[in-house]
């Protein structure tokens, strides 16, 4: 409630104290003349405010310019060396690929050759042993032809 009270309250104290304003003051033709010849030290003033900013600005802006410069120059002299950086890179991995892709051609080559080494070693092996089955059975078979041969002369003496 009290707050509606200072609703209504305030902007009527505003439009009161408005009222009470002093009224403007009125220069004279003395001071509108004075005035007018204080004109060109006024224009001379604002000239040189005006040249002064124009001059802070362009120093300003200069600066700003340097300073974009000497950046872009980093930034192309960053760019160039990680350009060198990714072609040194990849000539490394190219010459990576290339001593992999030999590594590989190498163990190939080295499977290959123990594959037919284990196939020559077990010809080798397999010829060895059936020369020897073959002495075997040779042997075997000359036994029993001299245990008949034998027999029979024997039977013969007996006979």
């Amino acid at each position: 409630m009290v707050w509606k009270r200072w609703m209504v309250a305030l902007p009527l104290c505003l439009l009161l104290a408005a009222s009470f304003a002093p009224a403007p003051a009125h220069a004279g033709w003395f001071d509108r003349i004075r005035d007018i010849y204080k004109a060109p030290d006024k224009l001379e003033e604002f000239q040189e405010s005006y040249e002064n900013l124009i001059r802070q600005q362009q120093e300003e802006l200069d600066s700003v310019r340097k300073e974009a410069l000497e950046s872009s120059r980093q930034l192309a002299e960053e760019q160039r060396k990680w350009l060198e950086e990714n072609e040194r890179l990849a000539q490394q991995n190219r010459s990576l690929e290339e001593r992999l892709a030999q590594l590989e051609e190498q163990e190939q080559n080295k499977s290959v050759i123990i594959r037919k080494m284990l196939t020559v070693t077990a010809a080798i092996v397999g010829i060895i042993v059936a020369g020897f089955l073959a002495m075997r059975v040779i042997r075997i078979l000359i036994w029993r032809r001299e245990s008949r041969t034998i027999r029979i002369m024997k039977a013969k003496r007996r006979s």
